[in-house]
């Protein structure tokens, strides 16, 4: 695993060697989708995101991302299930998604926030 920081000081952050995160994709049979940008390693794009790079480091918790899940880290994660037989689960911007081993995945949406109310003492 490499640090982050270039200076050595944060050991809390780490990153998952991209032969680790390929390693995983062989073992669970996931072929990672081509992205212009990947150069001289394909799927290199799609190992970089911080879903796929979060399953390769805590392969037991659940995650969250700030950015929408695409449909190709859905397939991944389906997959992980399958291999794991763990469920997996992911929270983005949409709600949380739940991988189950053998079954479609399930989407919850975000709970509706309660309307603020004002104190009953300050309406008139």
């Amino acid at each position: 695993m490499t640090h982050l920081s270039d200076d050595g000081d944060d050991a809390g952050f780490v990153e998952p060697d991209v032969e680790q995160t390929f390693a995983l994709f062989r073992q669970i049979g996931f072929v990672p989708p081509l992205h212009e940008s990947d150069g001289d390693l394909p799927g290199y794009t799609f190992a970089g995101r911080a879903e796929i790079k979060l399953a390769t480091l805590r392969p037991d918790e659940p995650l969250g991302v700030t950015s929408p899940i695409p449909e190709e880290a859905k397939d991944f994660f389906a997959k992980l299930a399958d291999f794991r037989q763990e469920i997996q689960v992911i929270t983005d911007p949409s709600g949380t998604w739940v991988f189950e081993p053998g079954a479609a995945p399930e989407h919850m949406p975000p709970p509706d926030a309660p309307s603020p109310r004002k104190p009953w003492w300050k309406v008139w």
